[in-house]
């Protein structure tokens, strides 16, 4: 990939939601927030961004963010998987907001696929996450993650899903 790189919808997509059956507290898991957003992939190539569904089609009217973006993240080339939201005063995610274009749009990347050269895809969930952590910079990329210890504290809040 490296100078040559370019970013497709259809090498890379968002990663499918995929139940665990035991569900025990006794594991160590990873959880991840249930935004009410549009799920994408943020394809970020030498200082441009593109947003794309996970049907493949790309978000155009996010202008703002997808020039933002790639200024907020520490790699010149990546595939994050995220969700595009609008966040409200209470630090709920609006989607009504969001649809009708209201508010500032966010990014919550979830996963790093590729940065600079590598392709992450079959490194460790770990490892990524630590890889995503160390790319953001900024407000507008925000890092999304929760360990299980945490997760009382987060379901007493509101969120989807």
């Amino acid at each position: 990939m490296g100078s040559n790189f370019r970013c497709s919808p259809t090498i890379y997509g968002p990663c499918r939601w995929c139940g665990a059956r035991n569900r025990s507290p006794n594991y160590d898991w990873i959880f991840e927030i249930k935004w009410d957003g549009f799920r994408c992939l943020a394809l970020i190539e030498h200082g441009r961004c593109r947003l794309i569904s996970r049907n493949g089609n790309q978000f155009s009217s996010f202008k703002v963010l997808c020039e933002a973006l790639p200024k907020e993240l520490n790699a010149d080339n990546a595939v994050l998987d995220g969700e595009l939201v609008v966040i409200d005063d209470s630090g709920r995610s609006v989607f009504n907001d969001l649809l009708f274009r209201r508010g500032e749009p966010r990014f919550y990347a979830f996963d790093v696929l590729y940065c600079d050269g590598k392709d992450l895809r079959l490194d460790g969930l770990l490892d990524r996450k630590r890889k995503l952590k160390s790319l953001i910079d900024k407000r507008i990329a925000c890092y999304s993650a929760i360990t299980s210890k945490n997760v009382a504290r987060i379901c007493s809040g509101t969120f989807a899903g």
